[in-house]
């Protein structure tokens, strides 16, 4: 008999055991069910993003070929503009250059011309003193003529 109660509390035992198992074993089911639900949902995920990325990075291979291009095409244009940059720049220098010339130019026609204005004042000067000796010259002359005559005129009325 004890025989029989051990071997029913063990069958009871392994019944709740198996109860439990069986409980157990449903819900690590379900979390694998769910489980391979979310990796199909990702696997599908990936799958649609692995063609967005394998779009998009065509998308900029030909948009990096497209610029390439595009920057080929301006290329001459930027060559022309530093060359054209380059031409200025010389023909400003040339300018600045040719403007120093003339500045030292005029400034040397200037002082030239400064001494050229006193000799030509020292020669009116030395102009008006000639002409006020003169006048002095012919007054005196003409007195002595005066005089002369005064004399002749005496000297003939005193004979």
């Amino acid at each position: 008999m004890i025989w029989q109660v051990s071997l029913a509390v063990i069958a009871v035992a392994f019944a709740v055991l198996v109860g439990f198992l069986v409980r157990t074993l449903r819900e690590v089911n379900r979390s694998l069910e769910r489980s391979r639900e979310a990796l199909e949902r990702l696997e599908s995920e990936v799958t649609a993003v692995s063609r967005e990325t394998a779009e998009l990075v065509r998308t900029g291979d030909r948009l990096a070929r497209d610029v390439e291009q595009k920057l080929q095409a301006v290329d001459p244009l930027f060559r022309s503009a530093r060359q054209t940059g380059q031409s200025i720049e010389a023909v400003t220098t040339s300018i600045r250059e040719v403007s120093a010339a003339f500045s030292r130019t005029a400034a040397s026609a200037e002082r030239a011309l400064r001494q050229e204005e006193q000799k030509v004042a020292g020669i009116v000067e030395w102009a008006a003193v000639g002409a006020k000796l003169w006048q002095v010259w012919k007054e005196r002359s003409a007195s002595k003529k005066a005089a002369s005559e005064k004399e002749d005129t005496q000297q003939s009325q005193a004979k």
